[in-house]
């Protein structure tokens, strides 16, 4: 009678969206095999259909985008333990009924005197997930917008397909052929700088880091497959940029097309970011905006990640080597200027420095 009510209520309502927390992973699969010990189909598609399980691994039905909250926790770092009430304490709500544990569910549902806190531990769940998705949906469908990947997929797709996608979607803007995709064996290469912290406890401390550095590196470089020159090739040494440590060499001209795509997010961001200002945060518009300008970082920042995954279409180990290389060299100069200008340095990785907080000083290596 529960699995009849529920095709009733998605039959009558017809919802574009079905949204759950680990539905994806356990519960329309427990839902449909429910059902058919039942004699029922899980008949919740538009077509009639039962739920299936795509080609990409998370669940598709037909009509109708299946959306799973879990798949958009995995990408919070801050979030360790990937529960329902940390992505909603995260975001701002707390539970107001006591969690139970699975093994505790069965008793408390076979007993008629208990089975109310079984349905008020639901209800209460119920809530968190819309007001986790009401915080998420804006996003979740600006990156969707953005890589062009449909909604229900976008985020169980790995960080390096939203990158491919959208470097797919600019590649005719570019003239640029898209690559077939060819197995490659993985390549180490060095990474960023890592400094050992001072122990201790520190007070009084600053954390300074530059604003998107490996996409910036990547623009101010050219650094580009198309303009990476192969060694042995001849070329004119004011032609090219020439990576340190590591001696690869990029055009300066013409404009690459990763700085051509990179370009275009930056550009966008800084533009939306000036909207925003004459915006009011309550409002709708805003939202999205915000949404929008979000969903443009994560994508931005991702790029050089891509470059050096062998999963990729537009693989070229030699673009992350070299912008790896930049950043370190970036990184040791400031860290050097910092000592010059006679700040203590506590910490620092890859793109940030942490040093004793003095204004003065602090002023003047955010001026360098």
């Amino acid at each position: 009678s529960l699995i009849r009510r529920f095709l009733r209520i998605v039959e009558e309502f017809d919802p574009d969206i079905l949204v759950g927390y680990g539905s994806n992973r356990r519960d329309w699969t427990y839902l449909a095999k429910r059902a058919e010990l039942n004699g029922l189909k899980l008949r919740v598609g538009r077509d009639g259909s039962e739920p299936h399980r795509s080609l990409y691994g998370h669940i598709s039905i037909a009509g109708r985008i299946a959306l799973d909250l879990y798949d958009y926790v995995e990408d919070i770092p801050a979030i360790k333990i990937k529960t329902l009430e940390n992505l909603a304490s995260y975001l701002g709500s707390e539970a107001e009924v006591e969690k139970l544990e699975e093994p505790d569910i069965p008793p408390l549902w076979a007993d008629p005197e208990a089975r109310v806190k079984v349905l008020e531990y639901s209800a209460d769940r119920c809530r968190l997930i819309m007001e986790c998705f009401d915080e998420f949906i804006e996003y979740a469908c600006q990156l969707s917008n953005l890589v062009c990947i449909p909604l229900d997929h976008v985020c169980t797709a790995a960080v390096g397909f939203r990158v491919e996608f959208y470097l797919m979607k600019c590649s005719r803007a570019f003239g640029e052929l898209i690559p077939k995709r060819v197995e490659k064996p993985y390549r180490p290469y060095a990474g960023a700088v890592v400094l050992k912290p001072k122990p201790g406890l520190h007070e009084n401390v600053v954390a300074l880091d530059f604003r998107s550095m490996y996409p910036n590196i990547m623009m101010k470089y050219n650094i580009s497959p198309d303009t990476y020159v192969e060694p042995g090739v001849e070329v004119d040494p004011d032609e090219v940029y020439t990576a340190p440590e590591v001696g690869h060499r990029f055009l300066r001209k013409p404009d690459g097309f990763y700085r051509g795509a990179l370009k275009r997010l930056l550009e966008a961001r800084a533009e939306i970011r000036k909207m925003l200002k004459g915006l009011s945060p309550g409002s709708a518009e805003y939202r999205v905006l915000d949404a929008r300008q979000k969903a443009i970082k994560v994508i931005t920042n991702a790029v050089y990640g891509y470059c050096g995954w062998i999963g990729a279409r537009w693989y070229r180990r030699p673009i992350a080597e070299a912008t790896t290389a930049w950043g370190r060299e970036l990184l040791k100069k400031t860290l050097a200027y910092a000592r010059r200008v006679g700040l203590e340095v506590i910490y620092g990785d890859t793109d940030s420095i942490f040093v004793r907080y003095d204004e003065e000083r602090v002023r003047r290596l955010i001026d360098y």
